[in-house]
């Protein structure tokens, strides 16, 4: 199987050695900028890109107080991954429920065609609502040691919050614009398309089927009819994937994960096994806070990504994508600029 190539650096410094039209497609978990930045710094972001600043980020901390989640990536960084790929590759980008208009028009602004935005369903979102009687409460000097409103205010505003329990995660699917038409960009430089076969959505071959009854008139209703006659053409191994990816607790809930075949792809949360952790020189525990399940990535990558092809992730993190191309034998480069998510990735992929 082919060995990942990590890249210690910024990723915006490291993707401008790297070679234009090099890379068969990118997959990435970029930040998602889930920062408390002010409308008006938002908007004055956005405008700096506008008008050619490409780079431009804002001050601050997102994630878990990570500075480098501050912002969605600027469109510099999009930009260069235009710029290695070729002519009609793929981009995914994971993206947050509350910015992914931003991560999308960053991806826009460098030139990208958006071609759609999946979504991963999932029922073990953790709720982070502020109650805002029990706010209201502390705001008049009153400390709750129950959940009982105090004052008349509180009272008034008893059983509401601030946020909705997170259950989807957008995915962005972006392409490099094609060169002449598909055929012509598929054939000349082996991207452009989308491995519909090899992405498809259960295990289950069944035969494909058409009809051969000819167009029959009822004398009563006067409607065209069809003879139920038809005849075996050749056999198909799951259904046409869709993009939509459902975890099995929501798949219960819609009565479809026992259904002979499946409608969607069934992904949880990236189990223990999946989380690496790693010891530092001065013993503390490292671990990375954002893995995505190496199935997802197992199956997206081989969507958009030819036979033998060269995937990149700019932002390499817990190192999911590299491990999830070596396991589907694609070569992968990674860049990371967090010298301990390196040595993490580093253990994970060898």
């Amino acid at each position: 199987m082919p060995t990942p190539h990590i890249i210690h650096g910024d990723c915006l410094d490291k993707l401008r050695e790297v070679p234009d039209a090099s890379i068969d497609s990118v997959i990435t978990d970029p930040p998602y900028g889930l920062s408390a930045l002010t409308p008006d710094q938002v908007a004055d972001v956005i405008g700096k890109w506008a008008s050619g600043h490409r780079d431009a980020m804002p001050t601050g901390r997102g994630f878990m107080g990570k500075t480098w989640d501050v912002f969605v990536p600027p469109p510099a960084v999009w930009d260069e991954c235009l710029r290695v790929l070729k002519p009609g590759g793929h981009m995914i980008a994971f993206a947050g429920s509350r910015t992914q208009d931003l991560m999308g028009l960053s991806i826009r602004l460098s030139g990208f065609d958006i071609r759609d935005s999946l979504a991963w369903i999932y029922g073990s979102g953790l709720p982070k609502s502020m109650d805002v009687s029990k706010a209201i409460d502390k705001a008049h000097g009153e400390i709750r040691t129950s959940a009982t409103p105090i004052t008349d205010a509180a009272k008034q505003w008893d059983g509401w919050g601030t946020a909705l329990k997170p259950a989807i995660e957008p995915i962005i699917l972006a392409r490099k614009p094609l060169e002449g038409t598909v055929a012509h960009n598929v054939t000349t430089h082996g991207v452009g398309g989308l491995n519909i076969a090899a992405s498809r959505v259960g295990d289950i071959t069944r035969p494909v089927t058409i009809s051969t009854g000819k167009p029959t008139k009822s004398s009563k209703s006067g409607i065209f009819g069809q003879k139920q006659q038809t005849k075996v053409v050749g056999e198909t191994t799951g259904r046409f994937p869709p993009n939509v990816i459902l975890d099995d607790h929501t798949a219960h809930h819609l009565g479809d994960r026992g259904d002979y075949f499946p409608r969607f792809n069934y992904q949880p949360k990236a189990p223990k096994s999946e989380r690496p952790v790693i010891t530092r020189e001065d013993g503390t525990s490292l671990h990375h806070p954002t893995v995505k399940p190496l199935a997802i990535m197992e199956w997206l990558i081989t969507m958009i990504t030819p036979p033998g092809g060269t995937i990149l992730d700019p932002f390499a993190g817990s190192g999911t994508t590299l491990q999830a191309a070596t396991r589907k034998n694609f070569r992968s480069i990674g860049i990371e600029r967090d010298a301990d998510y390196v040595n993490l990735i580093t253990k994970r992929c060898t």
